[in-house]
């Protein structure tokens, strides 16, 4: 997740708390967010939607596939 929007924040020659100014979030949150301490909500998706681009599903998607690759393998 955070590798995804680390590259956006380059594209742009953003930092993580020009995010999270954008969005109105803590630095705190978007820095949680980047290193999968904090799971993507709802709210979350949207606002990167919003301010990323791409959609909250984009965004969503990401951060599915980040958790299931950091799941347990149950056989």
């Amino acid at each position: 997740m955070g590798k995804h929007i680390k590259d956006e924040l380059l594209n742009r020659g953003w930092t993580q708390a020009d995010l999270a100014y954008v969005m109105g979030r803590k630095p705190t949150e978007i820095s949680n967010l980047m290193v999968g301490r904090r799971q993507l909500s709802p709210e979350l998706a949207q606002e990167l939607g919003v301010v990323l681009g791409e959609g909250a599903e984009h965004w969503l998607r990401i951060d599915s596939a980040f958790r299931l690759s950091q799941a347990d393998y149950v056989d």
